[in-house]
């Protein structure tokens, strides 16, 4: 399977001692454990990361590079196929700004819809 476009910066950004630096300067821990990021959510509430190196620039997702941080690139699930079978990150915790790598599993697409609609019950 291939590697998706950002996976692929997140990959050339893991071991930047300067980009780990300011991704944890956006981050505030929290009572109940969870890592909050603190700058830029989306509307849904997922936390943005961005990735640039003078030219080049774009977002990936907090957790996710959380995820890779913690475990490892080849540990991020990379989520490019097209079914509910692909693997996805999932928060634990239920929190979706939360970047704790200890709040966070790579599931199925269809486990975690599901999860999604039993909460929704």
């Amino acid at each position: 399977m291939t590697m998706s476009q950002k996976d692929k910066q997140i990959k050339k950004f893991i071991d930047n001692k300067k980009t780990i630096k300011r991704f944890k300067t956006h981050t505030q821990m929290m009572d109940n454990g969870c890592i909050e990021w603190t700058a830029y959510t989306t509307p849904k509430g997922y936390g943005d990361f961005s990735l640039h190196d003078g030219e080049f620039k774009l977002a990936v997702r907090a957790h996710r590079f959380a995820y890779a941080l913690y475990y490892g690139i080849d540990q991020l699930p990379n989520g490019t196929d097209k079914t509910q079978n692909r693997k996805v990150i999932h928060h634990k915790c239920e929190n979706k700004s939360c970047v704790n790598p200890r709040h966070l599993e790579a599931v199925s697409d269809r486990w975690n819809l599901g999860r999604t609609n039993d909460k929704n019950l």
